[in-house]
């Protein structure tokens, strides 16, 4: 990953960094859990936040995407509409999921 002269983190990974700032092969930084936080879109080049060290790093959803190897979804339905059905229509879309039906 690289870092600049003082050794801090670039401000958005991204996919397209210069050749003298670290090895950008998905993986050379070895693994890590990265938690979704928020974003401004889900175009290649828009950025999304991500929580990892302690800390919120953005990064292009290009970088993202060209490194990701696992992804969970969390719904609480404390938080779900209250509008009857919502529920169980998760639910059910999660089984076809699953079955390899969606």
């Amino acid at each position: 990953m690289w870092e600049d002269a003082s050794g801090a983190l670039a401000p958005v990974w991204d996919t397209d960094t210069p050749a003298d700032h670290g090895d950008p092969t998905p993986g050379s930084a070895g693994g890590h859990c990265l938690l979704g936080w928020d974003y401004t879109g889900t175009d290649n080049t828009d950025l999304v936040t991500l929580l990892t060290w302690g800390t919120k790093q953005r990064a292009t959803w290009r970088w993202l995407r060209s490194r990701i190897m696992e992804a969970h979804g969390l719904a609480w339905r404390q938080l779900m509409p209250t509008t009857k059905g919502i529920w169980q229509a998760l639910i059910a879309a999660n089984d076809a999921y699953l079955r390899g039906a969606a």
